[in-house]
Formats: C-alpha cells, sequence, structure tokens
C-alpha cells in the first residue's frame, strides 16, 4: 500500500478553502451592543483601577472575569454607587471554600431611579407632564465555581 504524501502547499491551499468557506459573521448587531445597562458597568471600583484586569485576582470578583482564580480563603466583597439623576448600582460577591472545590456568588444591582412622564406635544421636544413616574432597574445573579488540581484550577 502506497501513502500518497502531499507537501505545505496542499496544506495551505486546504486552509484557504476552509477560510474562504467559513460563514460571514451577522451583521444584525455589532459586538456588545446587545449587552444591558448592568453588565456594561464595573461591579466595583477594584477593576477600574486596575483597568479592568482582574483576571488573576483572587477574590470574590474573580466570579466575574475567571471563577479559576477565586481564592481558598471564604471572602465577602460590596460595593455601591451613586449615579447622575438618582440612579445607582451596587454589586456583592462571596466565596465559599468547600474542600478542593471554591464556590461563589454574585448579585449586581442597577436601579434607574424615577422619572416624570411627560406625554409630548406635537413634533417637537417638548411636553406636558402627567403626573405619572416611571421607575425601572436591572438584576443579575451570577454563580460559579473552581476546582483545585493540583497547581492547576479549573472554573
Amino acid at each position: 500500500m502506497n501513502a500518497v504524501r502531499r507537501g505545505p502547499a496542499a496544506a495551505r491551499w486546504v486552509a484557504v478553502i476552509l477560510v474562504a468557506a467559513a460563514p460571514a459573521p451577522a451583521a444584525a448587531q455589532g459586538a456588545g451592543s446587545a449587552a444591558s445597562t448592568l453588565l456594561r458597568l464595573a461591579p466595583h471600583p477594584r477593576p477600574l483601577a486596575l483597568g479592568n484586569a482582574l483576571v488573576a485576582v483572587p477574590e470574590p470578583l474573580a466570579l466575574e472575569y475567571n471563577p479559576g482564580a477565586m481564592g481558598d480563603a471564604g471572602q465577602l466583597s460590596a460595593a455601591f454607587q451613586e449615579l447622575p439623576v438618582g440612579a445607582s448600582a451596587g454589586a456583592a460577591s462571596m466565596t465559599v471554600p468547600w474542600g478542593r472545590v471554591t464556590l461563589g456568588a454574585s448579585l449586581r444591582f442597577l436601579d434607574y431611579g424615577e422619572v416624570d412622564v411627560v406625554e409630548p406635544i406635537g413634533d417637537g421636544p417638548v411636553g406636558e407632564p402627567t403626573g405619572a413616574v416611571a421607575t425601572g432597574g436591572e438584576l443579575s445573579a451570577l454563580l460559579g465555581g473552581a476546582v483545585r488540581l493540583g497547581r492547576l484550577r479549573l472554573g
């Protein structure tokens, strides 16, 4: 039985054909354009101070960035911030060690505050207050875990 050996040129042609035949990405929305406002806010001031580079920090906030980096100690982290026009946001994260496993939970909220409802008059930017008030908010819960396998951590 003779084996047919193809050179690197054939491998390049196969790679070019596979790339050309790959489906084009959907153009309905740009990357990151569909995320809620809550998910665009940093959960704590520390990630902002570190340029959002919290991948290797062993604390409860690692659940949001890299669950495998959650530390082996039970910890709690909480933050609250006032935003413009009466809005506010906050987050709380915790880790609980359980043998070789570290479990984590995170809860984030965003309160939009209160906005007076205005009925538009004509096509202009002015309107008449209705006396009603609109409120809103978002809530996010995240659960995760990490298991220690020697020097390796999987999350």
